[in-house]
This record gives structure tokens, C-alpha cells and sequence, in this order.
């Protein structure tokens, strides 16, 4: 028993030691927010790959084509990616602005597993912008996205750039809980780009030049997985231009999506993620995933020794408040940020459920059998 003590005294001081990296990184990384002399001279081509998104697209396109970022200098390419519902047809009425490409006639005998990968490459083969930028058909941009991001990838000559991916106005309970982990993803982010330890990154809100895309082959070598169109392709990236790739920690720059509405569809999005980077990510990312778990299935555990051995409950208490004083520290860093501190209200039952349920994410995702449903389509691991 007090081996296993140890163990979550252990984990936890590697945790803290985390969420310091993280704390430094996201005070270290600068907002780069052009001028108000700042006017756009590159081309950008933005990428909706589209999937029975009926319920969102409109919202995304709207705020897509009401971008502040000249018209002749941006084209909007929608690819729908065999839609079962209304997509393609509320999708048609924005045209001239957005161009609809539809996967049934591009390519119509597509199979698995990686119909998001192809979606995307057959929409970059038919744009024509030095600049390339892709976000979910569930997402909405803000007036001054396209702004933000051109400004940082022109004036640090970057090759590659992740934005912020926010919950769009939380209100219930359930809202703010996924609003706060979010923010944390983003904080993990941060520290990935700021150590160039790991290249991760959110297809959300994902910028990169077509020199990168085409230096590393595009999909290449990653088309055979079903996710990882951004984690993995930023992975190439960096590998080949290896300090031209950033986080935008810039509000103006983020793209906000809805919450999951329920727990089962937020448990099978965090497994979606968790599998790609036990099965697919580099090792600095397998070795965080792990410490976390670690750190959360410790407590639990640590938890339920001291229900039977009542002395081991101050450390169980002093572990648990560090935790919890970490994590606060970083998410009222990121919330001040982003202008989401009105979520630090649920902090402490948010808190516990993230302990919760990275428990069992990381047991799960580890399952040898385990297979993942998306937009009606199985995906292997």
C-alpha cells in the first residue's frame, strides 16, 4: 500500500512539473495581432471538408464568407464528403462565394479508412493559393481569423500554424466543463510548439503554405489511418521545416465549435484522439498522455486505498490539491486569454469529472479490439 503511495506522490510531482511547461509556455508564446495598417497582400485557399454537417454548415459558411480578408485574395472550397443529408444542397446556395466539390463525383469509388485525408487532398488539388487553410464544417470563425493568422505566418515566414479550437458560448454545466478541457488541450498545445517536443495540432483551425504541403508529400505515408489529417501532416512539417511552425495563442484567430451534446458522443471523440496518439503520435505526446493517465488513475486509486486505510487519506488530500491548484493556475492563464473565465465557476466539479474521465479514456483507448464510429463510418484504431 504505501509503495503504491509513492507512486501517486510520484506522478504527481511529474504532473506539476507539466503544467509548469505549460504555464511558461503559454506566458512565453506572443499574440501576434497585425496592425491596423496591416493589409493582406497572399492568396489563401480555405478547406471545408463536410460530412452530414446540415445542423452547422450554414453558420460555418457564413462566417467564412463574411471574412475581413480581401475577396479576390481568398476562395472557399466545400468538399462534401458523401453526405447523407442536406449538406451539399444548403452548401450550394452560398455559391459563386464557396465552390462545392462533391466527393461522389471526385472520387465515387473511394473507400477506408481515410476519407477525411482524401476529402482534404482532392480539395488543396484544385485550389490555386500559396496559402492553405482548413476548419470543420461544425466550426465558426470569427470576422478577423483569416487576418490574424496571414499576419503571423507572413511575419514569422512560417510553414505551418495551429489556432485556438473554443467551446462556442458555453452555458449549461456540461458546456463549461468541455469549454475548461479545451482550454487545457490548448495550453498542451502551446507547450508542443513552444519545446518542439510535439507537433500537435487541430485541423479546426490548421494553417499551412503549399511549399510544405507539397515538400512532404501531402497525405503520403499517413493515408492509410483514418484520423491524423492535421496531428500527422504537422508532424511532417515540422520534420521538414523544423522551426517554422507555431501556436496562434491569438482570441481573434480561434474558431469556436458547439459542446458534444451528450456523454457518449464527447467519450467517443476523446477516444478518436486518444487512439490516434497511442497508435500514431510521436513519443513526447505518448509520454504526456501517459503521465496524465498515470496521475488520474493514481488518485482514483489512491482514493479508494484510503477508504480501507484511512492514515494514507492526508496524502490522498495534499496530492488531489495540488492537482487541482496546478490546473486552476493554468486554466485562469488561458481563460483570461480567450475570455472564458466565466467557465472557472465550475472549475472544482469540472475538475473532478476530467479526473474521472481520463481514467478511462486511457484504459480504453488501449483496448487491443476497441473500434470507433464516425459520422456513421467504423474506424480501425
Amino acid at each position: 500500500m504505501e509503495t503504491f503511495i509513492y507512486i501517486t506522490i510520484a506522478y504527481t510531482g511529474i504532473y506539476l512539473l507539466i503544467i509548469a511547461g505549460m504555464i511558461i509556455a503559454w506566458l512565453r508564446t506572443p499574440i501576434y495581432k497585425p496592425p491596423d495598417s496591416y493589409r493582406p497582400l497572399q492568396s489563401c485557399s480555405l478547406i471545408i471538408p463536410a460530412r452530414n454537417e446540415e445542423e452547422h454548415i450554414r453558420a460555418c459558411l457564413q462566417s467564412l464568407c463574411t471574412q475581413e480578408y480581401p475577396a479576390d485574395l481568398r476562395e472557399i472550397l466545400l468538399i462534401d464528403d458523401f453526405s447523407e443529408d442536406r449538406t451539399p444542397f444548403i452548401a450550394a446556395a452560398f455559391a459563386p462565394t464557396v465552390r462545392l466539390l462533391k466527393m461522389r463525383d471526385e472520387s465515387p469509388n473511394a473507400r477506408g479508412p481515410a476519407f477525411k485525408k482524401r476529402a482534404l487532398a482532392t480539395g488543396i488539388s484544385q485550389s490555386s493559393n500559396k496559402y492553405i487553410l482548413t476548419t470543420d464544417a461544425d466550426c465558426i470563425s470569427p470576422p478577423k481569423r483569416l487576418r490574424n493568422l496571414l499576419f503571423q505566418m507572413e511575419k514569422k515566414g512560417l510553414h505551418a500554424l495551429t489556432g485556438p479550437v473554443l467551446i462556442h458560448r458555453p452555458e449549461t454545466f456540461w458546456e463549461h466543463f468541455q469549454a475548461l478541457d479545451f482550454l487545457a488541450l490548448m495550453g498542451v498545445t502551446a507547450l508542443g510548439q513552444a519545446t518542439r517536443l510535439m507537433p500537435l495540432a487541430n485541423g479546426a483551425n490548421f494553417c499551412f503554405t503549399r511549399e510544405a504541403f507539397e515538400a512532404v508529400n501531402g497525405y503520403e505515408g499517413i493515408d492509410d489511418i483514418a484520423s491524423g489529417d492535421d496531428v500527422l501532416l504537422m508532424k511532417k512539417i515540422r520534420k521538414k521545416f523544423r522551426k517554422k511552425t507555431a501556436f496562434a495563442k491569438n482570441p481573434e484567430a480561434a474558431v469556436f465549435t458547439k459542446a458534444e451534446p451528450t456523454l457518449l458522443a464527447f467519450l467517443r471523440q476523446r477516444l478518436r484522439w486518444a487512439a490516434k496518439t497511442n497508435s500514431h503520435g510521436d513519443k513526447a505526446s505518448q509520454h504526456i498522455s501517459r503521465i496524465v493517465w498515470g496521475n488520474s488513475s493514481a488518485l482514483f486509486m489512491a482514493f479508494m486505498i484510503a477508504l480501507h486505510h484511512p492514515e494514507f487519506f492526508p496524502v490522498f488530500y495534499i496530492c488531489l490539491a495540488a492537482n487541482a491548484i496546478a490546473d486552476y493556475l493554468f486554466l485562469h492563464i488561458a481563460a483570461k486569454t480567450f475570455g472564458q473565465t466565466k467557465s472557472l465557476r465550475y472549475f472544482v466539479p469540472a475538475f473532478l469529472m476530467q479526473r474521472l474521465y481520463v481514467s478511462f479514456i486511457g484504459m480504453a483507448a488501449s483496448l487491443p479490439f476497441l473500434r470507433i464510429s464516425w459520422k456513421n463510418r467504423k474506424i480501425k484504431k
